[in-house]
């Protein structure tokens, strides 16, 4: 299965000639965001988190790491009820675990890495593209993989992960 939520990350790849000296940028809601789509009775919602924090280093020969964290109750959804559902105990529980984590490096069209949600911990690999002047990393998931198991509607269905950055 296809893991993406941190893929933005990996654009640093397509960024343009490379620096001969390694440089690195910190990720805020100021020149990035995380966002989520999927079907909430097959009725299209999205959802994004409004703080986040992390870095992406490039380097010389072109590769590149990334490291975010993005704090869950910051998710704001555009069907609140279902906000309040995913924020719930019972779902992402941002009480007991305040944040996503991903940790990765770049390749030319992809980013691979780990994903920490829910305190689990697995390989996710995020599509990369930029267009107008902005990095897309993304793939999708499904939180049952991270043992979110309760709601499976909604555990179960895939939600498709998108990391945005304007360098």
């Amino acid at each position: 299965m296809n893991r993406t939520p941190a893929a933005l990350f990996l654009g640093a790849a397509l960024l343009g000639p490379v620096a001969a000296h390694a440089e690195t940028v910190a990720l805020g809601p100021a020149n990035a965001m995380v966002e989520l789509n999927a079907r909430a009775f097959l009725v299209p919602v999205s959802g994004q988190f409004r703080r986040l924090a992390g870095t992406l280093s490039t380097d010389p020969d072109g590769t590149c790491s990334v490291a975010l964290n993005v704090a869950v109750d910051s998710l704001t959804m555009s069907m609140p009820l279902l906000g309040g559902i995913l924020l719930g105990a019972d779902m992402l529980d941002p009480a007991h675990f305040p944040l996503l984590r991903f940790a990765g490096s770049c390749a030319a069209d992809r980013v691979e890495g780990q994903l920490e949600l829910h305190g689990e911990a697995h390989p996710l690999r995020l599509d990369l593209r930029r267009a107008g002047g902005v990095i897309r990393a993304s793939a999708t998931i499904r939180l049952v993989d991270w043992g979110i198991t309760s709601r499976p509607t909604i555990s179960a269905s895939p939600v498709r992960i998108t990391v945005a950055v304007r360098p």
